[in-house]
């Protein structure tokens, strides 16, 4: 074996990038890569069958004749099916541990469970079963997804599990966004978290169905019981000041994710925030309608917050729109260095112009999801520029084709953007290349015998840009940008039938690769 291997460091590392099936293969190599690889297949388990099959029934705990010896002897051996079959039948109290559990679980940080009617009585094994719960000391994130399940058969059930002092991360899921049927189910469980007492629990995430009935008092007690909460998303729940003051009580909290925050057709809305909160708040992942951005912004007293995802979208009560009033708090951030705005309403340029206040933004995003291009013209981009020098990553595209006749961004202001802005590593903008604007474009910097632009761009992301599928203006395009951008490795384009940007993404990659078999040429006659 080389040498290279017995440096642990490094064999883990290589091991990490393999994918489970080939690192469960690299165990049976030898000794020592068992002892290198054991601990990444079973640190994050997709299913808690690995776990049940671990077990054996103990002698007579059936009547199905069951024979076992002592741990780890059996001889009778069940496949998968039969096995959990047997231990919802028999109970986790019939159940004994093997010692290959002990030996495999200690590696366990994170265990998935699915929960349907076929499956719901593993989760007894963390309720009862205190071998089970002794052989996870290690076990820190515990992920649920509720399926098809009968939720008032397991209501106790569902109350009194969860018993594991030693998580961090709990995350709770429905299997489907629109089924409605699991949202009392996943209540049991929010309730659950609510009751036991998770001394070192960091991070929370409940995803429930969109527009299910939900009682929010299970997450206000869940979270006013978990004060040392630092990571909190909650997705497609209604607007209540119980939860929000809750939140912002939380000392320690740092990244926050409220999902389609919305009211229901049967209270009006609520009246604007008066105190504020968020002390430690880094992170904030909103998606509101602009009368909730007004209520909750002003409520942040951070003086720490570095990333803001905004989507802003406009329910049906709501037809107004006052974005550029709720974006004018993000001026009081002073330390924000990433923006990112997803708009599924109209807007001007007017309501995004706060924005360029924040000054030390090191990347920005501007999406839309209308049937329009953004309004972004020539002397927007200059603005952008001129009060952003910092920008590592640029985003200005649509998520799909526009219907009407807006003019896009031109050629010839996408190179123009980059121009000067040294920092720029990542651009995502959709931009007009057509045939007649590459020839204007082409000539006029041909006529200005204009340099390369002064920028370190790496990747482009064309988004959905207009372009013609003439074979010839690929060439001409592709060649324009390695000219333009010395250190573009590569342009990415949204799949399509038609492959309409296939010849520049070729043309470039072909000369990234001369170049690179260049230098390394030259390196290898040094």
């Amino acid at each position: 074996m080389h040498r290279l291997w017995s440096v642990l460091e490094i064999a883990t590392v290589i091991f990490k990038h393999l994918q489970r099936r080939d690192q469960a293969r690299i165990i049976r190599v030898c000794r020592y890569f068992w002892e290198v690889a054991i601990p990444l297949v079973w640190e994050d388990l997709p299913d808690i069958w690995m776990l049940v099959e671990l077990f054996l029934w103990d002698k007579g705990s059936t009547d199905l004749g069951l024979i076992a010896d002592q741990v780890g002897q059996t001889s009778l051996l069940l496949n998968q099916a039969d096995k959990i079959e047997q231990a919802s039948a028999a109970g986790p109290d019939k159940l004994v541990p093997t010692d290959r559990l002990s030996v495999h679980g200690k590696h366990t940080r994170t265990i998935s469970l699915t929960l349907d009617p076929d499956k719901f009585h593993d989760l007894e094994l963390f309720t009862y079963n205190d071998p089970f719960l002794l052989s996870l000391p290690r076990l820190r994130t515990l992920k649920v997804t509720i399926g098809d399940l009968d939720a008032p058969a397991g209501a106790e059930l569902l109350h009194s599990a969860l018993y594991l002092p030693t998580l961090t991360s709990i995350q709770l899921f429905p299997m489907h966004a629109l089924d409605v049927g699991s949202c009392e189910p996943l209540m049991l469980l929010t309730q659950a978290v609510a009751k036991n007492d998770f001394d070192e629990l960091e991070s929370l995430t409940i995803e429930f169905p969109i527009k299910g009935e939900i009682d929010l008092e299970c997450l206000v007690e869940a979270v006013r019981s978990h004060q040392k909460l630092k990571r909190v998303e909650f997705g497609t729940i209604h607007d209540t000041l119980q939860l929000q003051e809750a939140l912002k009580e939380l000392p320690l909290l740092q990244t926050l994710r409220l999902g389609e925050l919305y009211f229901p057709s049967s209270r009006k809305p609520p009246p604007p925030m008066v105190t504020t909160g968020f002390p430690s708040l880094l992170h904030l992942d909103l998606s509101a309608t602009p009368t909730h951005l007004q209520r909750f912004l002003p409520s942040i007293n951070s003086s720490y917050l570095e990333t803001i995802d905004l989507e802003v979208f406009v329910a049906e009560r709501y037809l107004s729109s006052r974005i550029g009033i709720a974006l004018e708090e993000l001026t009081r951030f002073t330390l924000l260095k990433e923006v990112k705005l997803l708009f599924e309403v109209g807007y001007a340029w007017e309501d995004v112009e706060p924005v360029l206040s924040c000054t030390r933004l090191t990347r920005f995003g501007l999406i839309s999801r209308e049937q329009s291009w953004i309004p972004i013209n020539s002397s927007h981009l200059q603005a952008m520029k001129k009060a952003w020098p910092r920008l590592l990553d640029l985003t200005i595209t649509n998520f799909d084709r526009p219907t009407t006749g807006e003019p896009l961004i031109r050629l010839a202001d996408l190179f123009d953007l980059t121009k000067d802005l040294a920092s720029l590593q990542k651009l995502h903008i959709s931009f007009d290349g057509r045939q007649h604007t590459q020839k204007q474009t082409f000539d006029a910097l041909q006529n200005g015998g204009a340099k390369p632009a002064n920028t370190s761009l790496q990747l482009l992301d064309v988004g959905w840009s207009l372009k013609d599928s003439d074979s010839e203006a690929c060439s001409n395009l592709g060649q324009q940008f390695v000219a333009w951008w010395p250190n573009l490795r590569g342009v990415q384009a949204p799949p399509g039938p038609k492959r309409r940007w296939q010849g520049v993404k070729d043309f470039v990659a072909h000369q990234r690769a001369l170049v690179t078999q260049s230098l390394s040429s030259t390196t290898a006659t040094k």
